[in-house]
């Protein structure tokens, strides 16, 4: 099951990095997401729909974690490849 996980600015979907590199779309993730040695965080605008589409994703897949102050995945690295 994968992760949306939200603070009260933004939201990001947390994904294994090795599935993201699988798809082949690790080179149109934009800096806006962020990563660590095991998963990607990809920003909901855009990243994390391209994530859902390239994988076929269901909404009912994914559960929903609220922060309500900024996010700790925002300390980690912005995506690159």
């Amino acid at each position: 099951m994968l992760m949306w996980i939200t603070d009260s600015g933004h939201g990001w979907l947390k994904v294994p990095l090795s599935k993201v590199k699988e798809l082949g779309i690790a080179d149109k993730i934009s800096a806006c997401s962020y990563m660590d040695r095991t998963y990607a965080y990809l920003e909901e605008d855009c990243d994390a729909h391209l994530f859902l589409e390239a994988a076929q994703i269901e909404p009912n897949d994914i559960k929903v974690i609220m922060h309500f102050e900024n996010a700790p995945l925002r300390r980690y690295a912005r995506f690159s490849i």
